[in-house]
């Protein structure tokens, strides 16, 4: 759910600074090449549900438009406030309502949740739940209120989301109401979603097609599904390298390797299959196949939960590697799911040492795009900056991939930051908190009481370096699901600050000396360490912007409060000239050009009343990278908008010129920088 938050309510934000009343045709609109009216009903001829346009202020999304915002979505709605909705349709044969609310309300990635309201109710006189779920993600206050029905073996989900305090109840309410169900047959129809190229950490698409450095996999899916990765892919296994869906049969596919080296194979295959199964029931009947051109017989497992499954679970073991696929499905649709599934299970091939030396090379040699903001964090360009502790850390080389926040958080409740090796499996935590009155000799106590109590039998104890600074390190093994793991603790007293980083792995996958002082020596104190420089030359470190102006030019900070989290707007005025800087966090890595799209048309219907004509669109340069140039002209002067994305991070800059010149968009040009 996160993503299409940041997203949408982007276009609030950046359109707040340039408000103006709209002509009729470009409210119709999503997105500048939209063909749609987004103001016409929408009614889904296969699912049979409709979308009733609210009003004024609200757009219809499309399917096309949609999936933009989940991958799952088949319609929505938006209003300019930041209350937007999607409708999510799946076939689970055999689902009961309660159970399949379980699932949803469960799945919701949200910190502090509180689920305020769960109630009876009728849509279109079929029963339904009414849900209303309170929290943050990622630092940022969020507002779901939700329809959940069950028609004709089909799962519906309306749910409708709130930043902060960007809308009203109200308007929540009114974007439900927007949703009902049409009579008729429903039927299922075949995803034909495609997954945009992006890089992630040791893998990547292209054209359709997935490939891991890591796992040394790479996947084309067949007919009907769809490839999950990223976000999406994490919320639903924090392990798997890769999925697959298939909205046809409501069947997934998730793939885990790790490194074997060492290990008894027939027992790492009976531990891994064994600890799936235990929260299963058995079932008959095993399904032999060939996956990765090996021969493997899944078992048959089965979960109830008010909505019968049935998984198919295959481990694989390949020169140092294990694999572990598990698939599931409506058990009420075995018949149609297994066929397909066991063709998207013998998709999966292994790269050959070329492919596999040419993918990891080019993986290496790309930068890492891996960024994360919150109100008090951010990581970019390899570095963790954290402005609440005062700490820096530049973090090592290789395939790590890191979670921050309240991904970090999910795993370990004191966790700042937490980050896997996805080639050797290793596992990594930093704990930073203040040391007060604690001595260096207490807190090692306490650290090494808790490594104890944790199952840890320590065998080694050293002098060692956290940055530049005395630490502690504590060695030993951990026993855990039939594996002994190697484990480290370094700890100390860094300034006022107790901070312990700890490393965990298999020992046959166990970095050396130089590789562990990488870690380590990458952290320090940056008592000088803010969020931003608000002199002259403004600087929003979180951000990663620099703006440097003439002293004529007066500065204002207008970022809306429920959005400072993951948001910053600033905007510069002499006389009556104008320049708005907005910087937003929108939580994907990959380049998304629907987004670019979304913002030029939200700014096209909010001047196109003062405008003498359409808008032109360009190419242009801002901050040494490839921007979209959009540029109005009206009777009150000239407005430019330049914007690009950098990694999970949009940068708009809007100059308003008085005298119809691009002056003020050259001096904005000159003034706007990236910090690194």
């Amino acid at each position: 759910m996160s993503r299409q938050l940041s997203l949408l309510v982007l276009v609030v934000v950046l359109a707040a600074g340039c408000k103006r009343s709209t002509r009729e045709e470009e409210a119709k609109k999503v997105t500048p090449t939209s063909t749609d009216d987004a103001t016409k009903d929408i009614v889904d001829a296969d699912y049979r549900f409709r979308l009733t346009w609210p009003g004024t202020g609200w757009k219809l999304l499309r399917e096309k438009d949609a999936r933009h915002l989940n991958p799952d979505a088949l319609a929505g709605l938006t209003r300019g406030n930041g209350v937007n909705s999607i409708v999510i349709v799946e076939h689970l044969p055999g689902a009961e309502l309660a159970a399949f609310a379980d699932v949803i309300v469960d799945g919701m990635e949200v910190e502090n949740k509180e689920v305020a309201e769960r109630t009876a109710t009728k849509v279109s006189g079929i029963d339904a739940l009414r849900i209303r779920v309170t929290g943050k993600i990622n630092d940022l206050p969020i507002e779901f209120r939700g329809l959940l029905l069950i028609h004709q073996e089909h799962a519906y989900q309306m749910l409708a989301f709130v930043p902060g305090s960007m809308g009203s109840a109200g308007d929540l309410d009114t974007a439900l109401a927007a949703f009902s169900i049409e009579p008729g047959v429903v039927k299922t129809r075949q995803d034909s979603t495609v997954v945009e190229d992006q890089v992630g950490v040791g893998w990547r698409i292209g054209k359709g097609v997935f490939e891991s450095a890591a796992s040394r996999l790479r996947a084309r899916t067949p007919p009907g599904w769809r490839l999950l990765v990223g976000d999406e892919l994490f919320k639903m296994n924090a392990d798997a390298d890769v999925g697959m869906a298939s909205a046809t049969v409501g069947a997934y596919v998730t793939v885990i390797s790790e490194p074997v080296t060492g290990s008894d194979v027939k027992g790492y295959i009976a531990g891994r299959v064994d600890a799936v199964m235990s929260s299963l029931m058995p079932l008959d009947a095993p399904a032999p196949t060939k996956i990765i051109g090996k021969n493997v017989t899944l078992v048959r497992g089965k979960r109830e939960a008010g909505m019968p499954l049935e998984y198919l679970i295959g481990v694989i073991v390949e020169g140092q590697r294990g694999y572990q696929f598990i698939a599931w499905y409506p058990l009420a649709k075995r018949s149609a799911a297994e066929p397909t599934v066991l063709a998207a299970l013998g998709s999966f091939e292994l790269l050959s040492k070329a492919d596999l030396s040419k993918l990891t090379a080019e993986l290496v040699a790309a930068p890492d795009r891996q960024n994360f903001v919150g109100a008090t964090y951010a990581l970019r360009g390899g570095t963790y900056f954290d402005f609440a502790q005062h700490l820096r850390w530049r973090l090592p080389p290789g395939f790590w991939k890191f979670l921050v926040g309240q991904e970090a958080r999910a795993s370990n409740a004191d966790a700042m930051v937490a980050a896997s090796d996805v080639v050797r499996g290793l596992q990594m935590e930093l704990i930073v908190e203040q040391a007060g009155s604690t001595t260096p000799a207490d807190y090692a106590a306490t650290v090494e009481r808790q490594l104890v109590k944790g199952g840890i039998v320590i065998n080694r104890r050293d002098d060692a370096k956290l940055g530049t600074s005395k630490a502690r390190l504590l060695e030993g093994k951990l026993a855990t699901a039939g594996l002994a793991l190697r484990y480290r603790s370094t700890s100390g007293i860094v300034g006022d600050l107790a901070i312990q980083l700890s490393l965990w792995g298999a020992e046959s996958e166990w970095p050396d000396e130089a590789a562990i002082s990488a870690i380590t020596s990458g952290i320090e104190l940056a008592p000088s360490l803010v969020d931003t420089d608000e002199g002259a030359h403004f600087k929003d470190h979180r951000l990663g912007f620099t703006v440097e102006l003439p002293s004529k030019w007066r500065r204002e900070d207008a970022t809306p409060s429920a959005m400072k989290p993951i948001a910053s707007m600033q905007q510069w005025k002499s006389g009556r000239n104008q320049i708005l800087v907005v910087a937003i966090y929108t939580l994907e890595q990959h380049d998304d050009a629907w987004l670019i799209d979304l913002v030029e048309q939200t700014m096209r219907q909010n001047l196109a009343s003062v405008a003498a004509s359409t808008p032109e669109t360009a190419t242009g340069k801002l901050a040494g990278r490839d921007a979209r140039h959009v540029i109005w002209s009206s009777s009150e002067g000239r407005a430019d908008l330049m914007m690009f994305k950098r990694d999970a991070t949009f940068y708009g800059v809007l100059a308003v010129s008085s005298d119809g010149s691009s002056s003020t968009l050259e001096t904005a040009r000159n003034a706007f920088g990236l910090l690194e």
